[in-house]
């Protein structure tokens, strides 16, 4: 577990911005007659508008990470607020399909770590070999023990959850 704070009780020059009262805005510019303070507001308008407040919220911390190039949004979000990724997932396809809200796309590329990268050219031309890796001359039984230890970092390095973030629910 991380011991940083959520980014909406940080202060001083790292501080985040308060993406609540983003949306707070947001939502009272795009939706008016929800807006609880409204004389006429009753309370189906006040949840529906602190649900919207909630989902615009994490939308736009999304798109404030992608656009700093951080790969694994719904991960670190979740992270930082104490939500499950797969909720904050849910929540942005929300904002996305259901609100109109514009959602930046995740980031194209996969970052490899430099020390992995090696081991997957090794995997790649003993797959493209056959049975047997031919390697200086010798040929050797298949690397196993490589290869999950390989797919192991890949994992740690955010791979799967990069996967996921870029195929849009």
């Amino acid at each position: 577990m991380s011991t940083t704070p959520p980014a909406s009780s940080r202060t001083g020059p790292d501080a985040a911005p308060d993406y609540d009262a983003l949306a707070r805005q947001e939502v009272l510019r795009r939706w008016p007659h929800l807006d609880p303070e409204h004389e006429n507001a009753n309370g189906h308008a006040r949840r529906s508008f602190h649900a919207r407040v909630k989902t615009i919220s994490l939308a736009e911390e999304c798109n404030a990470l992608r656009r700093a190039g951080v790969t694994g949004a719904y991960t670190v979000i979740a992270e930082r607020r104490g939500m499950s990724p797969l909720a904050v997932r849910m929540r942005i396809h929300e904002a996305r399909t259901e609100h109109g809200y514009p959602v930046v796309p995740p980031p194209r590329g996969v970052l490899v770590p430099p020390e992995v990268f090696a081991d997957l050219v090794t995997i790649a031309a003993h797959v493209s070999t056959g049975k047997t890796f031919a390697f200086e001359g010798q040929d050797r039984p298949y690397p196993d023990a490589l290869a999950r230890r390989t797919l192991g970092a890949l994992d740690d390095a955010g791979l799967r959850n990069h996967l996921r973030e870029t195929e849009q629910p």
